[in-house]
């Protein structure tokens, strides 16, 4: 019997042996952890939601939204960077959400702050591709960007 060779490290594997790696503790591993990660600020989510405004049926609405393009962006990511890499939502951008209701909601209700949020999703993906941009916010203080 030939000894086995030891394995080669996921960065200097080629592209394309995703499915190498894939095995079924790795799946499960990674759906535990994104059950978790969803469960434990679903609330805060929920409630942000419904304080500016948004309906039950809304509610639901974007909570599948969100778990889809959570869930593509994540796997994408992951095979792109032969790295697990999670995309998760902001439970603290969520608590805001909840204080803005709480002082009196947004202007325009949920279409508004849906609006604003893809705004705010636009600008960052542009401050990533803009290399100055990305220089000024590499220069801000660790405290401050945490």
């Amino acid at each position: 019997m030939e000894p086995v060779p030891p394995p080669v490290p996921l960065l200097d594997r080629p592209p394309g042996r995703l499915r190498d790696d894939l095995s079924g503790q790795a799946v499960a591993t990674g759906l535990s952890a994104a059950a978790l990660g969803y469960a434990g600020s679903v609330a805060v989510v929920i409630a942000g939601l419904t304080a500016v405004g948004a309906s039950p049926a809304q509610v639901t609405s974007a909570l599948v939204a969100l778990g889809v393009l959570m869930a593509v962006a994540s796997t994408a990511l992951s095979g792109w960077q032969r790295m697990p890499v999670a995309v998760v939502w902001s439970t603290p951008g969520s608590a805001l959400l909840i204080g803005v209701g709480a002082a009196g909601g947004v202007a325009g209700g949920f279409r508004a702050a849906v609006g604003a949020m893809l705004v705010t999703a636009a600008l960052i993906v542009v401050t990533g591709l803009v290399r100055p941009l990305t220089h000024l916010v590499a220069r801000l203080p660790p405290p401050l960007t945490a």
